[in-house]
């Protein structure tokens, strides 16, 4: 899973779920990043074993995907083998398991505002 960055702040618990029957391709979220800048949302990411493959951040105007340097479709960068380990099954079993996740966890904006890791 990708590392944490000095002086951000993570709020919520982190959830991982698997999207291969091996285990080694897998999906997590952080529920709150909160970012240096005092900006922040959820974080998702796809993971190859150890190595973080893709990021989507929903922070920010539309959200983003990270590029240069780690966010890669599965097959174009070179793990065609575990794309095609990719479960159809576990992808939707992951998806509800972030979303009731996400609701479970709750609004905790209004928390990290307080903190004064994010602006109102």
């Amino acid at each position: 899973m990708a590392t944490t960055i000095p002086g951000e702040t993570y709020l919520g618990e982190t959830l991982v779920q698997p999207l291969s029957e091996t285990g080694d391709v897998t999906i997590y979220v952080w529920p709150l990043r909160c970012l240096n800048t005092k900006m922040g949302g959820p974080t998702f990411g796809i993971d190859v074993g150890d190595e973080e493959i893709i990021r989507f951040d929903p922070h920010g105007p539309g959200g983003h995907w990270h590029a240069l340097g780690y966010d890669k479709l599965l097959e174009q960068a070179g793990y065609q083998e575990q794309a095609k380990s990719l479960d159809g099954a576990l992808v939707e079993k992951a998806t509800q398991a972030i979303s009731e996740h996400i609701q479970k966890e709750g609004d905790l904006r209004p928390r990290a505002i307080e903190m004064g890791a994010l602006e109102e």
